[in-house]
């Protein structure tokens, strides 16, 4: 399998058969997002360039965008109050110290 040692790589087999490889972090929020209604023209629709900046555009994936910008927010600064409080009294921490 091409993709088995790389790292940050997962590939997946769906019920439908279906097999996903996803490269890199993908947030879930943009990965499930549903776009009601998109449409190429006849040279856009060949160009994944041209597809990613149409799908950047829609209202719905400005939405998920915007979600996941605010989810990494929320876990980096979760992650600083763990490491501060971890560095205040690395005994009192229960389990393993903030990564």
């Amino acid at each position: 399998m091409i993709f088995k040692s790389g790292d940050n790589v997962s590939v997946t087999k769906g019920l439908d058969g279906v097999i996903e490889v996803k490269l890199g972090k993908v947030s879930e929020e943009l990965l499930d997002t549903k776009i009601a209604n998109i449409r190429f023209d006849p040279t856009q629709q060949y160009n994944p360039r041209d597809v990613i900046s149409a799908l950047e555009r829609t209202a719905e994936m400005k939405r998920a965008m915007a979600a996941s910008i605010n989810t990494q927010i929320q876990q980096s600064y979760q992650r600083s109050q763990d490491l501060q409080a971890y560095a205040r009294n690395p005994m009192g921490w229960h389990g393993p110290p903030p990564q």
